[in-house]
């Protein structure tokens, strides 16, 4: 008789792959894939205000930060 644990479809790391700091990385390595577009889109709509402006700045700020965190996200 195999028990629930032991069933060759369950593995033993789940719960470790679903800890905060890989849900993290998780996110902020697609963020780092998409925000290149949202980047992209603000160029092309323009930067002529203040606000287009820093919300340009503020997207790619959270772009570097979300490479960064995102990383080694394929590596572990």
């Amino acid at each position: 008789m195999v028990s629930g644990s032991d069933s060759p479809g369950v593995r033993k790391t789940a719960y470790r792959r679903l800890s905060p700091s890989r849900v993290l990385m998780w996110v902020a390595f697609w963020l780092a894939i998409v925000l290149p577009f949202v980047l992209v889109f603000i160029i092309v709509v323009g930067i002529g205000s203040t606000t287009s402006f820093l919300v340009f700045c503020g997207t790619l700020s959270v772009n570097v930060v979300a490479l960064l965190l995102g990383h080694g996200h394929g590596l572990r």
